[in-house]
């Protein structure tokens, strides 16, 4: 009975080194066995979704309209827009308001401007103090008057005006007119550029 005690403690000893020495061999083998590097997956790309009338407006282009000092919103900018506003300011039958737009902003003294007004006063006294038929007279000679120099200025929008050195002034050949009715002969009128504005140059 002893010797079989004795028999298995021995053979449990045994089992247990034999465990110990399978675990030290496992042991061993992991540290020396390198270790695969986990791969990691990088995320896909998603492509961002579309907004739409939502998303941010694009920077817009730049207007031509703004090449070479030309302003959209100032009619006196370039000579294409300040020839067809001058003309309605011309048939609107205000002078003054003409005068002020596109006079040269250095004879726009206040002597200049009285005499403007002088001018206007005289011509509504004398259409006060004149009969029916008188005043329907000059009302028509004026409104003529006021066409003619609309119908002069409209001729030069089709030219092509000669440009001086500095390209600040233009010069326009136009037919002048009387009652309605062209004369025989051309004559020049002269556009000035100021500050990026087109002014009628005054007569010397």
């Amino acid at each position: 009975m002893r010797n079989k005690r004795k028999f298995n403690f021995v053979a449990l000893l045994v089992w247990v080194v034999l465990i110990g020495i399978g675990f030290w061999l496992y042991m061993q083998q992991k540290r020396t066995t390198p270790e695969t590097p986990a791969i990691v997956l990088a995320p896909a790309k998603v492509a961002a979704p579309s907004l739409g009338k939502f998303a941010a407006p694009s920077a817009p282009a730049a207007s031509s309209a703004a090449v070479g000092n030309i302003n959209p919103t100032d009619p006196q900018s370039d000579l294409k827009t300040a020839l067809p506003d001058l003309v309605s300011l011309i048939r609107a039958g205000d002078s003054l308001t003409r005068l002020r737009t596109y006079y040269p902003p250095e004879y726009l003294t206040a002597e200049f401007i009285q005499n403007e007004q002088q001018v206007e006063l005289r011509f509504q006294l004398r259409l006060e103090k004149a009969d029916s038929a008188t005043q329907q007279k000059i009302l028509q000679n004026r409104q003529q008057g006021t066409e003619d120099a609309a119908r002069e200025i409209e001729s030069l929008e089709n030219q092509t005006p000669t440009f001086n050195e500095a390209g600040n002034e233009a010069t326009y050949l136009y037919t002048p007119r009387a009652g309605g009715v062209p004369l025989d002969f051309q004559a020049p009128m002269t556009f000035i550029k100021i500050n990026g504005k087109w002014y009628e140059k005054p007569l010397d």
